[in-house]
């Protein structure tokens, strides 16, 4: 049983409700905002008015899952389990410096504690579909990297796909191959209507998967983001508006 579930009718900033597990509530940081088709407060999920009101197409994308098994070609895309804490360290720790300049996860996550608080807050994330992590697995189980749907908005169907890999597994292509396959869940299973990529103006590796999936350039952002080492940065935003080609 999964420790948090969360209505699937809230609002995206809407808060998790703990299973068992009352103390652990204050985990999840989202407001506690009903959503209309909180079925506890509006007493059936067909009402007409309300249907109208989002529009039957973003109705079904309300009720989409997320797949919790993705097969790859030499890895799987699941969600991170407390028990992958040590190898998630390993990866980050072997690459730190890259993570520190592309984004925020080397920075932060300097001791075991942290990175199993860090896996905690992922799957609370995923069972509220906030933020869909995903680890990249191999056979053996180790922690290759990690790929997400992330700033997610389920009332247009925009979704951003994120990617990192450890450094012992670079240049074999398994972040182009989790980009492909998260761009096609987005689209496939969650009814997307717009799958983007933010990257690093000077992220060449970024860069070319986006360009290598068939992403379009759409803008660049001057001085969008400061890295963990003080240094701004301009962000390249590629997208993608259905899988022809993919």
């Amino acid at each position: 049983m999964p420790l948090f579930e969360c209505n699937l009718f809230l609002h995206d900033d809407a808060c998790c409700i703990a299973e068992g597990r009352a103390n652990q509530k204050n985990e999840c940081d989202a407001r506690r905002e009903w959503d209309v088709f909180n079925a506890g407060r509006v007493g059936e999920l067909g009402n007409k008015a309300k249907r109208e009101r989002w529009g039957m197409e973003k109705f079904a994308t309300a009720q989409r899952q997320p797949s919790r098994l993705i097969e790859a070609t030499a890895f799987s895309l699941r969600p991170f389990q407390e028990g992958d804490a040590t190898s998630l360290w390993e990866a980050i720790q072997q690459t730190r410096p890259q993570l520190q300049r592309w984004s925020g996860l080397g920075d932060s996550d300097r001791s075991i504690e942290q990175v199993q608080h860090r896996i905690a807050r992922w799957r609370l994330d995923f069972a509220c579909r906030k933020r869909l992590q995903y680890g990249l697995i191999d056979e053996r189980g180790a922690v290759l990297g990690g790929a997400s749907l992330e700033h997610i908005d389920w009332h247009t169907g925009s979704f951003q796909v994120g990617y990192w890999l450890s450094a012992a597994a670079l240049g074999k292509g398994h972040a182009t191959e989790a980009a492909r396959r998260l761009t096609l869940e987005a689209f496939d299973t969650l009814a997307a209507k717009r799958v983007a990529i933010w990257t690093d103006a000077e992220n060449v590796r970024s860069v070319h998967i986006a360009t290598r999936l068939g992403f379009k350039l759409e803008q660049r952002l001057e001085r969008e983001r400061m890295n963990a080492l003080g240094e701004w940065q301009d962000t390249l935003v590629f997208v993608r508006l259905d899988t022809l080609g993919l």
